[in-house]
């Protein structure tokens, strides 16, 4: 970092040890897996059965999704699980990904029996969100060396993923103001005058890092629309969503986030999620191992509260919370220090856009003591909970504290579902074209085709 430079906060970067051995697995032929036995596929259904609205059924034939993300997760995981020296009983579970249009991950048994079952519902919304956010750090990576340099002093640090989430709600960065423009057939040109606005700006130079940053920002608020949509039982539709953040030409530099790499790092955190589930016994009737620490503070707020009555304490020990949590903890500490920061950043970047899930609802807090954990943690409270036991280095202080905020300003925004259909879809669609141009990076019509991969981790330097 130089002296006058700008530090920017980038696990998810290219040249980072988990991105290196990403690309390296990547070249492999996806491993052949293990064979789901007929009697956990029938358990597996009776869970799916008792998800689905009304009487509805699932198919008697669960279609395996067979999409590029998963042939990548078949090459990347296994190697992935012998590089962090996973015991082999862990390496044998088998992980399916059956074709439902259900949000749906989950651990089946059937007495010695396993097996970990993600939708491909899962992987739709995983893609939309890493293909959206990767082009938002890529529009962001171009932005940011004039935009700190237009602040005097320069900022200390960025966070080049968090970037096109930090204003959220903000005046120039929210949907709704697109939301009020009268579109018409040039709704691309509307949109564009719209966001690359030259009314602050003298030079040409800095309107364009402006624009670019407001395209962004405008390109995640769609997405945690989109998100919201699909994510929610009671809103039908939000299918065509789907199609249009499509693939993008793969880019190396410091200042890019690779869009599979993130959608393969997401799933390899769900996946490693339900493994705690079945390692720590989650779903057996045996009571889990206790930390020891954590163990301690249970018993001390316990007695405190026993010695006090004005004080209302909650036990979470074997609560749905506490399991969920554990399992999300697993995730982070199964591996080597080297790529806990990535799976940090990925992990929170994820809940984070799904907090859009539980926009408008509860304050995390107040629901989890009023479940008395009996309920799912929000995922504002999943970030908080992550971010406060594992971010060291560079990230611990006003990094994480940011990154907590965000995810709360988003669970706490307005609901989102009452938005035209028909209305976002056209706005996505134009904004993904606008871009794609503006990013210089390819997607939807030269999908499939892959830059060379070269660069550098960082770019450290605001001129």
């Amino acid at each position: 970092m130089s002296a006058d430079g700008v530090f920017v906060y980038h696990p998810l970067g290219p040249k980072t040890p988990l991105f290196e051995l990403w690309r390296e697995a990547s070249k492999q032929r996806p491993r052949e897996q293990p064979t789901v036995s007929p009697e956990l596929l029938k358990r597996y259904r009776s869970h799916v059965a008792a998800r689905l609205p009304g009487a509805a059924s699932p198919p008697a034939d669960l279609t395996e999704d067979r999409r590029e993300i998963v042939q990548m997760f078949r090459a990347f995981f296994p190697v992935f699980l012998e590089r962090i020296g996973a015991p082999p009983d862990r390496t044998d579970i088998p992980v399916t990904f059956p074709t439902l249009a259900l949000f749906d991950a989950r651990v089946a048994e059937v007495g010695q029996q396993r097996g970990i079952f993600v939708t491909s519902r899962v992987l739709d919304v995983i893609e939309l969100f890493a293909h959206t956010m990767s082009l938002c750090a890529r529009l962001n990576g171009l932005a940011s060396p004039v935009l700190c340099a237009l602040e005097d002093p320069p900022p200390p640090h960025i966070l080049l993923a968090w970037m096109p989430l930090y204003n959220h709600g903000l005046e120039g960065f929210t949907l709704r103001e697109l939301l009020q423009l009268p579109l018409a057939a040039n709704a691309r040109q509307q949109l564009k005058r719209h966001i690359f606005a030259a009314a602050y700006w003298r030079s040409e130079e800095a309107t364009r890092a402006w624009g670019r940053h407001r395209l962004a920002a405008y390109l995640a608020q769609i997405m945690l629309a989109s998100m919201e949509r699909l994510l929610r039982a009671e809103v039908a539709g939000g299918e065509e969503l789907l199609d249009v953040a499509g693939d993008l030409a793969s880019c190396d530099e410091a200042m890019s986030m690779d869009a599979r790499y993130l959608a393969t790092v997401v799933l390899t955190f769900l996946v490693l999620h339900e493994h705690a589930h079945i390692a720590h016994r989650h779903n057996s009737l045996e009571p889990m191992e206790e930390d020891p620490q954590i163990k301690q503070i249970v018993e001390g707020a316990m007695r405190f509260a026993k010695d006090h009555p004005d004080t209302v304490a909650v036990n979470l020990t074997d609560s749905t919370q506490r399991f969920e949590q554990d399992a999300d903890c697993f995730a982070i500490e199964a591996m080597p220090e080297m790529y806990r920061g990535a799976m940090l950043e990925a992990a929170t970047l994820w809940f984070t856009a799904l907090a859009s899930a539980d926009r408008g609802g509860t304050d995390w807090l107040e629901k989890s003591a009023e479940a008395k954990g009996r309920a799912y943690p929000q995922y504002a409270m999943r970030v908080w909970f992550l971010n406060g036991r594992y971010s060291t280095g560079a990230r611990q202080g006003k990094i994480a504290q940011a990154i907590t905020r965000t995810a709360e300003a988003i669970e706490s925004s307005p609901s989102g579902v009452d938005v035209s259909l028909a209305k976002l879809a056209l706005l996505f669609r134009a904004l993904w074209v606008i871009g794609c141009a503006e990013s210089g990076l390819r997607g939807g019509f030269w999908r499939g085709l892959r830059w060379p991969l070269s660069g550098l981790l960082r770019r450290q330097s605001a001129d």
